[in-house]
């Protein structure tokens, strides 16, 4: 009987374990333009262990003109059609490396651990990934607990 409920016990701290040490960061924003269009931003960010392992972020920019057009950037590190991704650390800040595997070009995601979150530096991303007029931000804050993104373009 002790011995049943050893084994149960231990199951129960690795799924506890398990759980604890993967996790996905999600958040949204949205913001009005001033010819009335809009932009939106959705990020996830994939941690297991303490280390990231995907990042996916989609960003849409409409316009409020008569035409209404509406244009998108779409980077998705586990997406293998579209991009080969490489992961380099140095103590809190991630780097993804992605080579896109339609033309070679290179892009940069500098990943930085804060205390709540993370911060997601798109600047040296090639536009290969957008639309015509959808620009990626400078960069994006991910926060646990907080379903809005703190963007800035």
């Amino acid at each position: 009987m002790i011995g049943h409920i050893r084994i149960a016990t231990t199951l129960a701290l690795i799924c506890a374990l398990s759980v604890a040490h993967a996790e996905d960061l999600k958040c949204q924003s949205e913001q009005s333009l001033s010819d009335g269009g809009f932009r939106t931003m959705t990020v996830k960010l994939s941690v297991e262990f303490g280390k990231l392992t995907a990042v996916s972020i989609a960003s849409t920019n409409a316009s409020g003109e008569k035409e209404a057009f509406v244009y998108w950037c779409v980077l998705d590190s586990v997406d293998t059609k579209q991009v080969q991704a490489r992961w380099s650390r140095n103590g809190g800040e991630s780097i993804l490396h992605l080579t896109d595997m339609q033309n070679g070009d290179q892009s940069r995601v500098k990943i930085k651990a804060l205390v709540d979150g993370y911060k997601v530096d798109v600047e040296k991303v090639n536009h290969d990934y957008c639309g015509k007029g959808a620009p990626l931000p400078s960069s994006i804050t991910v926060e646990r607990g907080k379903n809005a993104c703190a963007v800035i373009y």
